[in-house]
Protein backbone atom coordinates (compact mmCIF):
# COMPACT_ATOMS: atom_id res chain seq x y z
CA UNK A 1 0.00 0.00 0.00
CA UNK A 2 2.81 2.43 0.87
CA UNK A 3 4.51 1.65 -2.44
CA UNK A 4 1.27 2.39 -4.25
CA UNK A 5 0.93 5.82 -2.56
CA UNK A 6 4.58 6.74 -3.27
CA UNK A 7 4.20 5.64 -6.87
CA UNK A 8 1.01 7.72 -7.28
CA UNK A 9 2.61 10.83 -5.70
CA UNK A 10 5.76 10.55 -7.81
CA UNK A 11 3.71 9.98 -10.95
CA UNK A 12 1.61 13.05 -10.17
CA UNK A 13 4.72 15.19 -9.55
CA UNK A 14 6.26 13.95 -12.79
CA UNK A 15 3.13 14.85 -14.77
CA UNK A 16 2.86 18.30 -13.16
CA UNK A 17 6.56 18.95 -13.77
CA UNK A 18 6.27 17.90 -17.40
CA UNK A 19 3.24 20.16 -17.99
CA UNK A 20 4.99 23.15 -16.36
CA UNK A 21 8.21 22.55 -18.34
CA UNK A 22 6.37 22.22 -21.65
CA UNK A 23 4.39 25.41 -21.07
CA UNK A 24 7.48 27.39 -20.07
CA UNK A 25 9.43 26.13 -23.07
CA UNK A 26 6.55 26.86 -25.43
CA UNK A 27 6.23 30.47 -24.21
CA UNK A 28 9.95 31.19 -24.52
CA UNK A 29 10.25 29.47 -27.91
CA UNK A 30 7.67 31.73 -29.50
CA UNK A 31 9.97 34.75 -29.39
CA UNK A 32 13.46 33.57 -28.48
CA UNK A 33 14.27 30.84 -30.97
CA UNK A 34 14.74 31.57 -34.65
CA UNK A 35 12.25 29.90 -36.92
CA UNK A 36 13.53 27.53 -39.58
CA UNK A 37 13.80 29.18 -42.96
CA UNK A 38 14.16 27.01 -46.05
CA UNK A 39 15.86 29.88 -47.93
CA UNK A 40 19.50 29.40 -48.82
CA UNK A 41 21.85 31.60 -46.82
CA UNK A 42 25.56 31.82 -46.17
CA UNK A 43 28.20 33.52 -44.11
CA UNK A 44 30.19 35.58 -46.59
CA UNK A 45 33.82 36.49 -46.02
CA UNK A 46 34.44 40.23 -45.86
CA UNK A 47 37.64 41.71 -47.29
CA UNK A 48 39.17 45.17 -47.09
CA UNK A 49 39.83 47.35 -50.14
CA UNK A 50 43.48 46.36 -50.47
CA UNK A 51 42.72 42.62 -50.56
CA UNK A 52 39.82 43.06 -53.01
CA UNK A 53 41.71 45.39 -55.35
CA UNK A 54 44.96 43.43 -55.34
CA UNK A 55 43.92 39.79 -54.91
CA UNK A 56 40.23 38.95 -55.06
CA UNK A 57 38.49 40.95 -57.79
CA UNK A 58 39.08 40.17 -61.44
CA UNK A 59 36.52 42.79 -62.44
CA UNK A 60 34.93 45.78 -60.71
CA UNK A 61 32.16 47.23 -62.84
CA UNK A 62 28.92 49.14 -62.92
CA UNK A 63 26.33 46.87 -64.52
CA UNK A 64 22.66 46.65 -65.43
CA UNK A 65 20.87 43.33 -65.02
CA UNK A 66 19.55 42.39 -68.47
CA UNK A 67 18.09 38.96 -67.78
CA UNK A 68 17.91 36.18 -65.18
CA UNK A 69 17.44 32.47 -65.83
CA UNK A 70 17.53 29.35 -63.70
CA UNK A 71 20.83 27.53 -63.73
CA UNK A 72 20.67 23.97 -64.99
CA UNK A 73 21.01 21.60 -62.06
CA UNK A 74 23.93 19.18 -61.93
CA UNK A 75 24.69 16.33 -59.59
CA UNK A 76 27.07 18.61 -57.66
CA UNK A 77 24.64 21.43 -56.94
CA UNK A 78 21.34 19.59 -57.32
CA UNK A 79 19.83 21.12 -54.16
CA UNK A 80 20.73 24.74 -54.94
CA UNK A 81 18.31 27.03 -56.72
CA UNK A 82 21.02 28.97 -58.51
CA UNK A 83 20.41 31.50 -61.23
CA UNK A 84 22.50 32.97 -64.00
CA UNK A 85 22.12 36.71 -64.49
CA UNK A 86 23.12 38.28 -67.80
CA UNK A 87 24.69 41.65 -67.00
CA UNK A 88 25.34 44.55 -69.33
CA UNK A 89 28.70 46.10 -68.42
CA UNK A 90 28.07 49.84 -68.31
CA UNK A 91 31.44 50.99 -66.97
CA UNK A 92 34.58 49.05 -66.00
CA UNK A 93 36.34 50.43 -62.91
CA UNK A 94 39.08 47.79 -62.64
CA UNK A 95 39.96 44.73 -64.68
CA UNK A 96 39.15 43.69 -68.21
CA UNK A 97 35.78 42.90 -69.66
CA UNK A 98 36.20 41.62 -73.18
CA UNK A 99 32.48 41.52 -73.65
CA UNK A 100 29.70 44.05 -73.18
CA UNK A 101 27.74 41.25 -71.48
CA UNK A 102 28.89 38.88 -68.74
CA UNK A 103 27.15 36.15 -66.75
CA UNK A 104 26.88 36.12 -62.96
CA UNK A 105 26.31 32.78 -61.20
CA UNK A 106 24.39 33.28 -57.97
CA UNK A 107 22.43 31.23 -55.46
CA UNK A 108 22.03 33.67 -52.58
CA UNK A 109 20.48 37.15 -52.56
CA UNK A 110 20.27 37.41 -56.35
CA UNK A 111 20.40 40.61 -58.38
CA UNK A 112 17.12 41.97 -59.75
CA UNK A 113 16.32 42.30 -63.46
CA UNK A 114 16.47 45.91 -64.64
CA UNK A 115 18.40 47.15 -61.59
CA UNK A 116 21.85 48.74 -61.65
CA UNK A 117 24.72 47.57 -59.44
CA UNK A 118 28.35 48.13 -58.65
CA UNK A 119 29.83 44.63 -58.50
CA UNK A 120 33.17 43.29 -57.33
CA UNK A 121 33.58 40.02 -59.23
CA UNK A 122 35.89 37.03 -59.48
CA UNK A 123 35.91 34.95 -62.65
CA UNK A 124 35.83 31.16 -62.41
CA UNK A 125 35.33 29.24 -65.60
CA UNK A 126 32.56 30.71 -67.73
CA UNK A 127 30.92 32.72 -64.93
CA UNK A 128 31.59 35.59 -62.58
CA UNK A 129 30.91 35.38 -58.85
CA UNK A 130 30.46 37.99 -56.12
CA UNK A 131 33.76 38.38 -54.19
CA UNK A 132 32.41 38.91 -50.66
CA UNK A 133 29.46 40.04 -48.56
CA UNK A 134 29.95 43.71 -49.46
CA UNK A 135 30.67 43.21 -53.17
CA UNK A 136 27.16 43.80 -54.51
CA UNK A 137 26.09 47.43 -54.22
CA UNK A 138 22.69 48.42 -55.60
CA UNK A 139 22.20 51.86 -57.12
CA UNK A 140 19.90 54.08 -55.07
CA UNK A 141 19.03 57.50 -56.50
CA UNK A 142 22.08 57.43 -58.78
CA UNK A 143 24.51 56.65 -55.96
CA UNK A 144 26.20 53.56 -54.57
CA UNK A 145 26.67 53.07 -50.81
CA UNK A 146 29.95 51.14 -50.55
CA UNK A 147 30.68 49.36 -47.24
CA UNK A 148 34.10 47.90 -48.08
CA UNK A 149 36.70 48.98 -45.52
CA UNK A 150 38.99 51.51 -47.14
CA UNK A 151 36.42 52.46 -49.80
CA UNK A 152 33.46 53.36 -47.57
CA UNK A 153 31.21 56.09 -48.88
CA UNK A 154 28.22 57.07 -50.97
CA UNK A 155 29.41 57.60 -54.54
CA UNK A 156 28.36 58.59 -58.01
CA UNK A 157 29.96 56.34 -60.65
CA UNK A 158 32.72 58.82 -61.51
CA UNK A 159 33.46 59.51 -57.84
CA UNK A 160 33.90 55.82 -57.11
CA UNK A 161 36.07 55.24 -60.19
CA UNK A 162 38.34 58.10 -59.06
CA UNK A 163 38.48 56.72 -55.50
CA UNK A 164 39.64 53.31 -56.80
CA UNK A 165 42.25 54.91 -59.09
CA UNK A 166 43.56 56.93 -56.11
CA UNK A 167 43.67 53.79 -53.94
CA UNK A 168 45.61 51.86 -56.60
CA UNK A 169 48.11 54.68 -57.20
CA UNK A 170 48.89 54.82 -53.43
CA UNK A 171 49.82 51.10 -53.40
Amino acid sequence: MLKSIIFTVLSGLFIIGTVVAVNMTKESNDSDIQKFSPEVHADWPVYDAEKILNEKADLIAFVTVKDIRDKEKTEIDDDLNATIATLTVDNVVLGDSYSKEIELDQAIDPVVKGEKYLLFLAKRGDYYYIVDGNSKVKEVNGKYQVEIKGLEGNYLQTEFSNKVKDSISKN
